[in-house]
């Protein structure tokens, strides 16, 4: 009898592994369906070794990059020799032991591999049950003072976008077919979050606008139903317009994670956003501005052929947007994006980390010299503008709920 292990394996408490492996619970959604025996376990490597791991005929592992060594470790300890050891997420483990690759969201190799039935819309009908665990509360610093007391949930999956650092698995893979949830599951969900207490909603979503007509629905879904929670979501800067803003206003949404990327038009056009996306990350801080939605810009350092020119573009294009928080990246891009392949990254560069490597017109020191500067050159602002304090009194408010985050087990 197949009994299956959907596993995510863990080595650090923050950065992705706050978030909930919708993949996974997407899995074991298909699985549960089909009346195929699984379980799914999100546990750090220390608590793994309580598994009784024998008992399960497939493992299926969602591991990301940076812990991949620790993952080859791991496996190598273990007798897989009457077991079948797949792996999933967006980049493709080169180990020998891997029989089978999974993207994210694969149902198509999932129907391939197992018994599973065809010509059936599970992600349509598909409701995340791992959103409701307490386990995943990452704390944005939002600007009000209050405990705040959130999950994660997702609407659907893909991005029409092109960026050539996107993950392949997003541009053309899997995930490229846009798909939405259904509307009326959606709103049950957020309802029955709501009973439970939470008054937060994060939609980790590729690009929460990828299907405008379906966001539109959505929002005017939650504001006809009068759920009064508030959410935020990721957004590129030319899928908003003032009708659009003022209706997110309207159903709670109170922060937007927006991917600026750069403030040089040339970089912006070389890595696929778009001839006026910088245009349009000027419209669009205005226009949330005007509104009172706060915004987070996601930008990165780094980027092929950039010059030091290029980067005071993107310090500059901040200071002249004045964003409530920045999120610097250096150009790490994702082993299957099209910069991936063209560049020769591998995955065990960490898209998050600094390496003493570097595709732009200046050494690699200057780019992370910068990384820091601009921090220091942001908080500075925010200290003159009173703004740190917002963020002080955020995290006071919700100092137990931070401290469970950064120390507290997952399981």
């Amino acid at each position: 009898m197949v009994n299956i292990l959907l596993l995510r394996f863990n080595t650090l408490k923050i950065r992705r592994n706050a978030v909930p492996p919708f993949n996974l619970d997407f899995f074991l959604y298909i699985f549960k369906k089909n009346k195929i025996q699984c379980i799914l376990k999100d546990m750090f490597l220390k608590d793994i070794n309580n598994l009784i791991l024998s008992d399960f005929t497939h493992i299926i592992i969602e591991s990301y990059s940076y812990n991949i060594k620790e993952l080859y470790k791991f496996i190598n300890n273990i007798d897989f020799k009457k077991q079948i050891l797949l792996s999933t997420g967006n980049y493709k483990p080169d180990h020998y032991i891997f029989k089978y690759h999974i993207s994210a969201f694969d149902e198509k190799s999932l129907k391939k591999i197992f018994n599973i039935k065809k010509h059936i819309n599970y992600f349509k009908n598909f409701t995340p049950k791992i959103s409701h665990s307490s386990n995943y509360s990452f704390l944005y610093p939002m600007p009000f003072l209050k405990k705040a007391t959130w999950k994660y949930t997702i609407s659907g999956i893909g991005c029409p976008g092109k960026c050539k650092f996107c993950s392949g698995n997003i541009r053309k893979g899997p995930r490229a077919p846009i798909k939405n949830r259904n509307i009326k599951t959606i709103i049950y969900e957020l309802k029955a979050l709501k009973e439970k207490g939470f008054n937060y909603i994060v939609f980790d979503d590729d690009n929460f606008f990828r299907d405008k007509e379906f966001a539109i629905d959505l929002i005017n879904n939650i504001i006809n139903n009068e759920l009064n929670i508030k959410w935020n979501t990721h957004a590129r800067a030319d899928s908003l317009d003032e009708e659009l803003i003022i209706l997110l206003k309207k159903s709670g949404c109170c922060f937007l994670r927006i991917g600026a990327e750069s403030g040089s038009q040339k970089i912006l056009t070389q890595s696929g956003k778009g001839k006026n996306y910088l245009q349009n990350i000027f419209k669009t801080a205005k226009l949330l501005k005007k509104h009172k939605i706060p915004f987070i810009f996601l930008t990165m350092l780094g980027f092929p052929d950039e010059t030091i020119k290029d980067l005071w573009k993107t310090f500059f294009m901040i200071v002249k947007t004045r964003p409530f928080l920045i999120q610097l990246h250096n150009f790490v891009p994702y082993e299957d994006s099209y910069y991936g392949k063209k560049l020769g990254i591998n995955h065990n560069l960490f898209h998050y980390s600094s390496f003493k490597k570097t595709f732009s017109k200046y050494p690699w020191w200057v780019r992370d010299f910068c990384h820091i500067l601009f921090y220091l050159l942001f908080g500075f602002i925010k200290f003159l503008n009173l703004d740190f304090l917002k963020i002080i009194f955020f995290y006071f408010n919700n100092i137990n709920h931070f401290k469970r985050l950064l120390f507290g087990n997952r399981e």
